[in-house]
């Protein structure tokens, strides 16, 4: 998944919470749990893609 596509999703998610807040998507999740799993999953990939970084710079 391409970054841009990360970033579209994720405003997505948090425009779509701002006008309906119970909304809930096509899984039984709320939108907010599943707002944190893609957050997560983001952060542990600038995690990653930072300790690469660190290690090529060695």
């Amino acid at each position: 998944m391409s970054r841009s596509t990360i970033f579209s999703y994720i405003s997505f998610l948090f425009r779509k919470q701002k006008y309906s807040e119970p909304l809930i998507l096509a899984s039984p999740m709320p939108l907010n749990i599943i707002k944190i799993h893609v957050l997560s999953l983001f952060e542990a990939y600038i995690f990653k893609k930072h300790e690469l970084m660190n290690n090529h710079s060695k």
